[in-house]
This record gives C-alpha cells, structure tokens and sequence, in this order.
C-alpha cells in the first residue's frame, strides 16, 4: 500500500510530538516553537529568511514566533553591522540554558527511535528519508505559489499515470527476482492477521508454479498452484492474497483466468481449493463448484471447492 510509509512517519511524529509538548510544559514553548531555538543554537547569527528555509516555514510564520520567543526572552535580534537591513538571530543566557535541556531531550528521543538499529541499517534508512524529503519538497515549493488550480492538474495528471499503468500476471519459480516480493505479501496478507508467523506455509514452494499480479513492478497480487501428482494434472491452488490497496479491482479475476488459461495450455485436469467462508462466492464467480463437507483450517471455516477442465478444453 502505497501510502503506509507515510502513515508510520505521521505516528513517530505524533508520539515525539506528545511526549515535547508534555515535556516542554513548564518552559511554555508552545507546539514547534522549541525548534526555532535548537536550529538558532546550530546556527547563531542566522536571519529569519534563512531560518525559514531551514524549517519549510513561510517569512509569516517565522516572524510570529520569533517575536513570542524574544517576549518571552528566549531570544534577541542585533542588527548585522555589515549590513543594517539583516536582522540577525541570536539565543540569550536563558535560550542557551534552554536549548542545552532541549538538545539533550533530543538526543534521548533519538536513542529511543534508533534502538535495534545498526549504523549501516541508519544510515540506509537516513539516506531513503532524505530521498523521500528531496521527492515531496517540489510540493512544498509550489504550494507557496498559492495555485491551487495547477496542483490539483497535477493530481489528475498523476492519478491518470497510475491508472494507465497495465497490470500484468507472471509465472515464475522460486529463483525469480519477484519471489521476495510474492513471499511479503502473503505473509501480510495471509499470515499476520491471523497470528502465524512469517514463511509457516512455504514447504510446497520449490515444487509449485507461483502466478503473480504485478502492477508498476510492484506484485500486487499472487497465489501458488502446487501439483499433485507426478502427471502434474492435478493440482490445488492454495495462498491465494491481494495487496489490500487492490482489492475489489479485479486483480483476483485476472489471476484466476490466468490460471484457467494455464490449465488448458497445460492439461491440467482439476484445481481444488480449500477456500475461506468470505471467499466461497468468488470462486463460484470463477466457475469453482463445492464439494465435501465444511471444516475449519487455522481456525476459521472453509469448503472444499474444484474446477476442472476437460479435454475438450485443452489446447493441444
């Protein structure tokens, strides 16, 4: 799902946030504002243009705060004497005392986030960030030209590109660069919610076709068809997952008349299935018919489900 990274980063910032502004209580620096003296107290002497391209803030809202914090004696400005136009930022005695309980405050949420991390692991993600930052700046950028009409062009623009990309289904094997990626997403698909851990159903894997949905060179969609017996003409689809950002677009269907086209290219006899309560209705769509009796698998209830293809239908 496309947007989740982004919503891990809003949850880190919303926990720091909390924990600050308890924190910083007592200091009454209100939400934000102690990083204006932290950036002022790396860089003494710094404008406030300067100050607000460090902190992708506009000249308002910098000026705003600046005042707060030199009424409320945090900081001073003096008059750069090279130049008497440039106002020059600089912390007093108490914004120094301040800033070195604020650094250290930093330095403790930084232990805390970066725990179970090695430096080439924090290094690896600092570098993604800071590509993910250099992605999104142009947004900021162009939403300072206050036009709106242009960015919402551009999200139309984007959602066509999105679209028009085609999906497609691959049949690979366990050697095959989307394995990983197959692999991943039946372990958050299949696996996690209810509890088993990751790689438990991979014992037929070296033996099976694997038929993956891949859209953007992303595998958003998979399932694996193990054979049966030696003739390989009978066989069981099993691990059938989409990526939950693709459901109920038809992903499902492809993989299914994939495998149907599979079959007949490959006479196969018969695909069973144990298929979950939920899922009954869409392999009858799929001309899947039930057979047996209901059971239950890893605690939840399932049918005996099959197609089969007869020779008729088999591409000679």
């Amino acid at each position: 799902m496309d947007h989740l990274i982004l919503r891990e980063i809003g949850k880190i910032y919303r926990s720091i946030n909390t924990f600050v502004d308890f924190l910083y209580e007592p200091l009454e620096l209100k939400k934000g504002q102690y990083q204006f003296l932290t950036r002022i107290y790396e860089h003494p002497g710094i404008n406030q243009q300067t100050l607000s391209a460090i902190l992708l803030l506009d000249k308002t809202t910098v000026s705003k705060a600046v005042s707060k914090l030199i009424q409320k004696g945090y900081i001073k400005k003096q008059t750069n004497p090279e130049d008497k136009r440039n106002v020059l930022l600089y912390l007093t005695d108490k914004g120094e005392k301040t800033c070195s309980f604020l650094i250290r405050n930093e330095q403790f949420i930084s232990n805390v986030s970066n725990q179970g991390f090695s430096e080439e692991e924090y290094q690896h993600l600092l570098s993604q960030l800071k590509k993910m930052n250099n992605n999104v700046l142009p947004l900021f950028q162009e939403a300072k030209k206050r036009d709106r009409e242009q960015l919402l062009k551009r999200i139309d623009h984007s959602d066509l590109m999105r679209s028009s990309q085609k999906t497609t289904v691959a049949i690979i094997d366990i050697h095959h660069p989307l394995y990983e990626s197959e692999r991943n997403l039946r372990n958050k698909v299949l696996l996690r919610p209810i509890g088993l851990p990751d790689h438990a159903w991979e014992k037929k894997d070296a033996i099976s076709w694997h038929f993956v949905a891949v859209k953007a060179d992303k595998v958003i969609g998979c399932f694996v068809l193990v054979p049966l017996n030696t003739q390989k003409n009978k066989t069981q689809l099993i691990q059938m997952a989409v990526d939950t950002a693709y459901q109920g677009k038809g992903i499902g269907k492809l993989l299914i008349d994939t495998l149907k086209q599979f079959c007949r290219e490959n006479q196969i006899e018969e695909v069973c299935c144990h298929a979950r309560e939920t899922a009954i209705d869409f392999y009858k769509k799929s001309g899947f018919s039930i057979y047996g009796t209901p059971f239950e698998e890893v605690g939840l209830k399932h049918r005996h489900m099959r197609i089969r293809f007869n020779k008729n239908e088999w591409n000679e």
